[in-house]
């Protein structure tokens, strides 16, 4: 059996990509403290600390290259549907400039969205992906990048994140 205590909580944290057309945000990837703590051990030293030392743990994680390691490797745990998962690593691989990586998980995306077919939003992910795919199948890796920017931009604006434009 399990229970919920609504005095008790984790301190949570997640990555949101903004290169997808996205109406809403996609909390996909994260990581929790898993000390369980009050709402009064926010203002605990220790407990401010723990969560610190989470974060070190990902500040070395500061490249690209190290970040899509990680979430190759399920270090930043996934949270969402798998087509989700292999557009990022796939997107960012295109930005990085890693033409191969990127067709390897635009490949998964694709057989995820054969199998998945009849759901809208997979339909849509994989229209979006397959854009991009064929963009860098005809080796034009500067319309592939500039669709992204347009995606980051319209993303940036339906989360009304305007600091960030």
């Amino acid at each position: 059996m399990s229970q919920f205590a609504p005095k008790d909580f984790w301190a949570h944290f997640f990555i949101q990509s903004l290169y997808r057309p996205f109406d809403c945000i996609n909390l996909s990837f994260g990581a929790a403290d898993r000390t369980k703590c009050s709402p009064k051990d926010v203002e605990n030293i220790r407990f401010r600390q723990d969560i610190q030392n989470i974060f070190k743990k990902y500040e070395q994680k500061n490249t690209l290259v190290s970040i899509i390691d990680a979430l190759v490797k399920n270090e930043i745990p996934y949270r969402a549907a798998e087509p989700h998962k292999w557009v990022e690593i796939a997107y960012a691989h295109v930005i990085s400039g890693n033409k191969r990586e990127s067709l390897k998980y635009l490949e998964k995306v694709e057989i995820c969205c054969k199998e998945n077919s009849t759901i809208n939003w997979v339909k849509e992910i994989g229209e979006q992906s397959g854009l991009i795919k064929n963009y860098l199948l005809s080796d034009n890796l500067d319309k592939a990048l500039d669709t992204l920017r347009q995606w980051q931009i319209y993303t940036i604006k339906q989360l009304h994140l305007t600091d960030l434009e």
